[in-house]
């Protein structure tokens, strides 16, 4: 991330902030309508298998209502049963045969002798009460006094009927004897008629089994009929006793609705795999993905858009920048905005032309001390020659042996050897010998008029101070101090150190200056008058010469009374030569 540029740095935030919670939201939002539509397919299914368990019950209710009907002919059916033929025998016939005829179902009515006497469709082998009496459908009627028992079983009869479970009653004489049996029998197509009434729309598989699992009716898978209904949840189908639930079947997630009849005992279930129950939420889940693509779409271009917008001025501020760096002090940014970027591009133009209004200013000044250098150059009229000029007056001074002209010809020489340097920085050793080489002139020349006192700590010998920088304040005490003069003169140099500072001091005991003098060379301003210049000239040069190196902070300052005297201060940084040139030297010389 952090060698990413800054446009991307943007747009990968907005992204983030952007789209990633927008997908969110639809993968939060498609996940909750898929489970509204999993509560409420799973909620419909639920009430489709009770349903079809309460029309289950109403078609055995209603079967059960054809054995309470036909027990209301209890004498005649008795007589019927006995094998007495009365002249009623043909109407109940008809009523029997009317009343199997309304559901078209299978009607069976005998003695427990086997003999029928009605049947809609043949008898089969295992209603025959001789050989199956205590076992079965039979044991089950007998041990019933009252009522009809409901007895599952599964078999195709003669006509290719599918027989899934049967209704019987055993027909009881005044003595409580059995005398005869009524069996109907419920079709499998009666339950899928209902099934296809109710379970047309969710298309469940659906299995109705009694309470011991016994498969009745398995409307999916016909050969499953008959046999028990292995299912990993029985006990919890037996426990809830109705509801729904996931779980799976035949290596499938599947809903499970169930439902259980108080009538019957029954338990009608409605499998649904949850594939198929998601089905329906395909439509939803498109609309949704769709909604999320061009909604991201939408976000990533406002995203580009808008990075590239605050980003764009961040890369010409930077382009910019570079330029600066390369040197060109002219480049600025145009930003017609008002908000924190136009600020910053304005700040940038306003920075950028303050430094080169400072970069203007330490040219004029480099060139205001090259200027200087030059001139003092041109003071110097070939030191080389002058030189060799001196040393040849030297040596017929002494073939002559007059030893003053000698010593001033070699402290002169001295004084062009040091001119001939041409490094702009020298040591405060180097300069107190220069000086000590002018003052032997200037004792020959005054005729020891003045009297000199050097006094320099050694440990600021070594420090580095611009060349011929106290040259001029000492010439000029002696020139101007001690002019008209008659006592005699006293010259002091004197220089330390002062925490980070050399601190030099030249004073004498000369004619002394003007107030007014005084106040404009501490102020830095030029004096209008030819005397006045005479006496300030070289000090103001030095004065600007410092200022140049070291900057305003750093210059000389006068104290001077008519008459006593004047002392010059000069204050100059202790520092390394390397960063005093580079920071303050001339142009060439850097």
């Amino acid at each position: 991330m952090r060698k990413l540029s800054f446009f991307y740095k943007l747009l990968f935030s907005f992204i983030a902030i952007g789209i990633i919670p927008l997908l969110l939201v639809g993968l939060i939002a498609y996940g909750l309508l898929t489970n509204t539509i999993m509560d409420t397919v799973s909620r419909q299914a639920y009430n489709s298998v009770v349903k079809i368990s309460e029309n289950i019950d109403i078609l055995t209710s209603e079967y059960g209502e054809i054995i309470v009907s036909l027990l209301s002919e209890d004498e005649r059916l008795r007589e019927a049963l006995a094998g007495k033929i009365t002249e009623d025998y043909p109407v109940i016939r008809q009523k029997i045969a009317v009343l199997a005829g309304k559901r078209n179902t299978a009607l069976y009515i005998l003695n427990p002798k086997g003999t029928v006497v009605f049947a809609t469709h043949p008898l089969p082998r295992f209603y025959d009460p001789v050989l199956y009496r205590n076992q079965g459908l039979f044991q089950q009627a007998d041990a019933l006094k009252n009522g009809y028992i409901i007895y599952p079983h599964h078999y195709v009869n003669s006509i290719g009927d599918n027989v899934v479970y049967s209704i019987a009653r055993t027909i009881r004489d005044e003595r409580d004897r059995p005398i005869g049996y009524i069996i109907v029998e419920i079709f499998k197509s009666h339950i899928e008629d209902i099934a296809n009434n109710i379970n047309a729309n969710l298309n469940l598989d659906l299995l109705v089994v009694d309470s011991n699992f016994f498969t009745v009716a398995n409307l999916r898978s016909p050969k499953l009929d008959g046999k028990i209904f292995h299912f990993s949840q029985n006990r919890k189908l037996t426990a809830m006793g109705t509801g729904f639930f996931l779980a799976r079947v035949a290596g499938k997630q599947s809903l499970i609705a169930f439902h259980t009849s108080k009538y019957t005992r029954f338990v009608t279930i409605g499998i649904l795999p949850v594939k198929v129950l998601l089905e329906s939420s395909n439509f939803i889940r498109f609309i949704t993905l769709l909604a999320c693509l061009l909604s991201s779409v939408v976000c990533l271009i406002l995203a580009v858009l808008i990075s590239r917008n605050i980003s764009r001025p961040i890369y010409d501020l930077v382009e910019s920048m570079k330029q600066v760096e390369s040197g060109n002090l002219h480049a600025r940014v145009n930003f017609q905005r008002r908000d924190e970027l136009g600020l910053l591009g304005r700040s940038f133009n306003a920075m950028v032309g303050r430094i080169q209004d400072l970069v203007d200013n330490v040219v004029a000044k480099q060139r205001q001390l090259r200027n200087s250098e030059i001139k003092a150059l041109q003071a110097q009229i070939n030191p080389h020659f002058l030189y060799n000029t001196l040393d040849s007056i030297k040596w017929l001074a002494k073939l002559n042996h007059v030893p003053q002209i000698s010593v001033i010809a070699t402290q002169l020489g001295k004084l062009l050897r040091s001119s001939i340097n041409d490094a702009d920085l020298t040591t405060v050793e180097e300069s107190i010998v220069t000086i000590q080489s002018y003052l032997a002139i200037q004792k020959i020349r005054y005729r020891d008029k003045f009297a000199t006192v050097v006094e320099i700590e050694p440990n600021i010998l070594h420090c580095r101070i611009p060349k011929l920088i106290l040259q001029p304040i000492v010439e000029n005490a002696i020139v101007h101090g001690f002019e008209g003069k008659k006592s005699q003169g006293c010259l002091s140099i004197r220089g330390w150190s002062e925490q980070s500072d050399l601190i030099f001091e030249v004073a004498d005991n000369g004619v002394g200056m003007k107030p007014e003098w005084v106040a404009a060379i501490n102020a830095g301003q030029n004096i209008q008058s030819a005397s006045a210049d005479a006496h300030s000239i070289g000090i103001q040069n030095v004065n600007r010469r410092i200022q140049l190196y070291y900057g305003p902070e750093y210059r000389l300052t006068v104290q001077s009374l008519l008459d006593r005297g004047t002392k010059v201060t000069l204050r100059m940084p202790i520092q390394p030569e390397t960063e005093i040139s580079k920071q303050f030297a001339p142009e060439d010389a850097k």
